[in-house]
């Protein structure tokens, strides 16, 4: 946000004027929000930076209904991986759409010479890795596989299975269903 200060935009033969320096100081507060409000329109413009009404406002555009009590993360990844399903895709697109979903969080293994990758992410939470687990029905090319490993910081014991997200997601585990395999 800029910091709007209005008797700086005036020649500064007026601000000894006491009359418009007092005006234009009271008027410096409704700058500022309208400054703020223009940060917030802003944001709300870009799915990486929009919050729950223009995500809403995105998901509205796609025909996408989020679940009671879905994140923020997970919306955005649905909007993400919605919006940008158009082919083709590269390795570069594959790279920065990981970025932007795990925050950064991401290994690849390229093994190119046998036809196969591995993705390894720490999701922020289930549903964003259920999605990137599901990355090669839209942005994965045909001829080449694709393991995603996903890691959670609260899900220790269940990784120490050695169950991959694959398992999981043919399992059709929800939440509560991974927590409870996760105790045993």
């Amino acid at each position: 946000m800029r910091d709007v200060r209005l008797l700086e935009y005036l020649p500064p033969e007026f601000h000894k004027y006491t009359d418009i320096r007092t005006i234009l100081e009271a008027q410096d507060p409704e700058f500022e929000l309208l400054n703020r409000c223009a940060d917030y329109v802003r944001n709300q413009m870009f799915v990486i930076t929009a919050g729950d009404g223009g995500l809403a406002r995105f998901e509205r555009l796609l025909g996408i209904t989020p679940a009671d009590g879905e994140s923020i993360e997970t919306r955005r990844a649905n909007v993400l991986m919605q919006w940008d399903s158009e082919t083709p895709h590269t390795m570069r697109y594959l790279i920065a759409l990981l970025e932007v979903l795990t925050g950064g969080d991401f290994e690849i293994d390229e093994r190119f010479w046998i036809s196969q990758m591995d993705i390894k992410i720490t999701a922020p939470d289930i549903d964003v890795a259920m999605l990137l687990a599901n990355l090669k029905r839209y942005i994965i090319p045909v001829n080449l596989t694709v393991n995603v490993l996903a890691f959670f910081r609260t899900w220790d014991m269940l990784w120490d299975k050695n169950m991959t997200l694959q398992q999981l997601w043919d399992r059709n585990m929800t939440l509560d269903e991974v927590g409870t395999e996760a105790m045993r």
